[in-house]
């Protein structure tokens, strides 16, 4: 099948994205430690949470996006020059010998690792898949680094809030921001998944009741005709077939016009939300000596 996909794209000038292969060769590798893994576990065929976050990293590569920064800062502090501001702005650098400080304005967000299972019958943490791939590396790094500070440790503050402490050689040999969750850009980034989440959620009644359309009332001649006819036969077969019966409730619901049309309006209203709440704010970063 991969095979056939393959070469139809190349006959017909379209993308292709063999996400087989690698995945069969991440699940051949971890199975030599752990005869139970599998990036799809449920039945085979659709990944849990860390497959999907595999499959993301691997579509992404193909697009050529990898290797790509969040931001990437290096501030020399003793003469308070700005070596290197990548994707991002930084301006108004204040340096003291126990203060280093700055306006930054990053051109994106960090990504949000969700650290919860998602979705029915799923187990895993889209986060698994950081013991899989090499996701941060290269597509979620947020570099702040600060040369010629003087021996000793210091705390970092974003908008006046303390996110941590590190050594000066640690701020030297550069911070991943992206790995620190309570800063303003990643809880920001959070906003922007729960939001999509919400909207998700949405959308999966409207793609089961397309199931539940094209899988099972085509077939007996009933396509959209959601009528107390149709009701009667998905309660009736219900009984005997578990995916008609775990849609049952659901097209109950979706059957009516008007509730899919409120459904698709707040849809509208969350994604209007999400490019409305997106945009990269500017922030105070302060490195302050620790007492």
């Amino acid at each position: 099948m991969i095979d056939h996909q393959q070469e139809s794209a190349k006959k017909n000038g379209w993308g292709f994205v063999d996400f087989f292969h690698p995945m069969d060769a991440t699940n051949k590798r971890e199975q030599l430690t752990d005869s139970t893994f599998s990036l799809t576990p449920g039945d085979r065929i659709h990944p849990d949470n860390n497959g999907h976050l595999v499959m993301a990293y691997l579509f992404l590569k193909a697009q050529g996006l990898g290797n790509k920064v969040v931001a990437d800062v290096n501030i020399n502090a003793a003469n308070k020059t700005v070596a290197k501001a990548v994707n991002c702005s930084v301006l108004n650098v204040v340096s003291t010998a126990k203060l280093l400080s700055f306006n930054y304005l990053a051109k994106s967000l960090p990504y949000p690792l969700d650290t919860i299972p998602r979705g029915w019958g799923n187990s895993k943490k889209q986060s698994d898949a950081l013991k899989l791939i090499p996701f941060t590396d290269e597509f979620n790094r947020e570099m702040l680094t600060v040369k010629s500070l003087s021996n000793g440790q210091y705390d970092l503050l974003i908008d006046g809030e303390k996110m941590g402490s590190w050594s000066a050689a640690e701020f030297a040999k550069g911070i991943n921001l992206a790995g620190i969750s309570t800063t303003p850009q990643y809880q920001q980034a959070i906003q922007v998944r729960e939001l999509n989440e919400e909207r998700w959620e949405i959308e999966r009644r409207l793609r089961n009741y397309m199931w539940m359309e094209y899988d099972f009332l085509k077939d007996k001649g009933m396509l959209f005709k959601d009528n107390n006819a149709a009701m009667d036969s998905v309660k009736l077969h219900a009984a005997k077939n578990i995916f008609v019966n775990g849609n049952k409730d659901n097209y109950s619901r979706a059957r009516y016009k008007s509730l899919r049309d409120a459904w698709q309006k707040e849809m509208n209203v969350l994604t209007n939300q999400i490019y409305a709440i997106n945009k990269p704010q500017t922030h105070r970063i302060e490195i302050i000596a620790s007492k």
